[in-house]
């Protein structure tokens, strides 16, 4: 294992491999909104979820008293997605910093041409919570390719990663 500071291109920045964690690094404004509203945890996401779903209840409502049945069934449909988007994303992680300690494991998804993007799942425990933080590569248009191979052979010498014959 390498203990020396490594660093690839993600999607929207750079992912910083040190000898002690795995840092997240945007500098653009939506890494600076993200940062804010992810950084004390997935409380804040919590509260905006639940207000967006509160708000579009409270326009059902609306749409009752007013008689548009269409639109309340309209209202009623994107809250539900709004509390089920939320369920789903209950386990993931926008932490920019994961302690090396903490990671148990690291699989590695390689880029299906036009349907997807490369990216790694790191699965870490964060007190008594086990979360998943999803690193995305660059697509095919960045030069996709050259940088998720890069990647991975960088995550395999700083041992966070196993080798998998299916993956190369």
């Amino acid at each position: 294992m390498r203990t020396g500071a490594r660093a690839f291109n993600t999607r929207y920045g750079v992912c910083h491999l040190l000898p002690d964690r795995i840092e997240l690094s945007r500098n653009d404004l939506t890494g600076k909104v993200v940062a804010w509203l992810y950084g004390k945890g997935y409380e804040r996401l919590s509260v905006l979820y639940i207000s967006l779903a509160v708000a579009f209840f409270l326009a059902a409502l609306f749409c009752i008293l007013i008689r548009n049945y269409f639109l309340t069934f309209f209202f009623l449909i994107f809250a539900g997605l709004d509390l089920y988007a939320l369920r789903l994303n209950r386990g993931m992680s926008f932490a920019p910093v994961i302690l090396r300690e903490n990671i148990e494991s690291v699989m590695y998804y390689p880029a299906v041409e036009g349907v997807s993007r490369a990216m790694f799942t790191v699965i870490y425990r964060n007190g008594d919570r086990k979360l998943l933080r999803r690193i995305s590569l660059p697509g095919q248009y960045q030069n996709g390719d050259m940088i998720a191979e890069e990647a991975l052979r960088m995550m395999r010498d700083e041992g966070l990663i196993e080798v998998n014959p299916r993956h190369h």
